[in-house]
């Protein structure tokens, strides 16, 4: 669980993106709800100074190592859900046909991925979820 600053909800000292940095770097703690939500609204313009501090958060809490995933669809499209905005979904109208990828041809996805160097290999399937088995 992440702790935060006991800092009542309406804060308006200093920057935001100050009090990030001296948050999350200086005292190793989680944003109140109030910053979140901040940062969330940040104007366009401030997006270079956001991803320059989330790059030094990164640094100091993962290091400059990065994990390398690969990922397979072993089930595209027919999915039953309706989200509007996923050509997944069985109802975006598209002509191409729900299949699933057969297992020698996931295996070699497998390999390949792995000589790739990535450490992950995610396999991801357009359904409503799991079945009772």
């Amino acid at each position: 669980m992440t702790q935060t600053l006991d800092i009542a909800d309406e804060r308006t000292d200093g920057d935001v993106l100050d009090r990030a940095r001296a948050t999350v770097l200086g005292e190793g703690l989680g944003l109140p709800e109030s910053d979140i939500l901040a940062v969330l609204n940040l104007p366009d313009d401030r997006l270079p100074e956001l991803l320059e501090l989330a790059h030094e958060v990164r640094m100091r809490w993962c290091g400059p190592e990065v994990e390398v995933e690969g990922i397979v669809s072993v089930k595209t499209g027919g999915c039953p859900e309706d989200c509007h905005f996923c050509s997944q979904s069985g109802l975006f109208p598209t002509p191409v046909r729900a299949a699933w990828l057969d297992i020698p041809n996931l295996v070699e996805a497998a390999k390949q991925t792995a000589a790739t160097g990535a450490t992950e290999f995610c396999i991801v399937a357009a359904v409503r979820g799991p079945d009772e088995r």
